[in-house]
């Protein structure tokens, strides 16, 4: 809605038509929601695997990892997301997003056996975090071991920013050479 200036000169009956006309517009259409969501990587995004780094100084044999930005993990390790959600564009006078949902569904390929430690405080209702209580948040293994994390983050309003980790364990029996691949939304 764009500010008028109305001069002294207007009558009250004009007055009233020119300023009650924008509402019923409103009204009759309905509210406009310009507010966004956008999910990205915060920081460096994915961290693959935590130190010692090159303990063969090779790097290439079995269970050695460069560093963490190589996307090779040691069995046992950690290979840790970290995202960061921001609520921008939002028109004046627009509400908050009651429940922001983040999803993220890991599945293993090539005998892969993951394990989600836990959910993130995020993602957590009060009193243990900060997030949403309804829905509520949860994390499900399906019969093919794909494991998906439903994140409620809970309300965000415009210039919110939330920011958080999920940190992701293949376990022990992974054989080598064994992958996981990740979908957010």
């Amino acid at each position: 809605m764009r500010f008028t200036h109305i001069c002294c000169t207007e009558s009250a009956k004009q007055l009233v038509s020119r300023l009650l006309f924008p509402l019923l517009l409103l009204l009759v259409t309905g509210p406009v929601f310009a507010g966004t969501l956008n999910l990205g990587p915060f920081g460096q995004g994915v961290f693959t695997g935590t130190p010692p780094f090159a303990i063969t100084s090779n790097c290439l044999d079995p269970g050695d990892d460069c560093d963490d930005t190589d996307d090779r993990v040691r069995s046992m390790d950690l290979v840790t997301f970290s995202w960061s959600i921001v609520a921008s564009d939002f028109a004046t006078l627009e509400p908050d997003f009651d429940s922001v949902i983040f999803e993220q569904t890991l599945t293993p390929n090539s005998g892969a056996n993951l394990r989600l430690p836990e959910i993130p405080v995020a993602c957590q209702a009060p009193p243990l975090g900060t997030g949403g209580a309804s829905p509520e948040s949860s994390l499900s293994v399906a019969a093919d071991g794909s494991i998906t994390l439903f994140c409620n983050i809970g309300s965000m309003g415009s210039g919110s920013l939330e920011s958080f980790a999920l940190p992701v364990q293949p376990l022990g029996d992974s054989p080598n050479g064994s992958t996981f691949t990740s979908v957010q939304k």
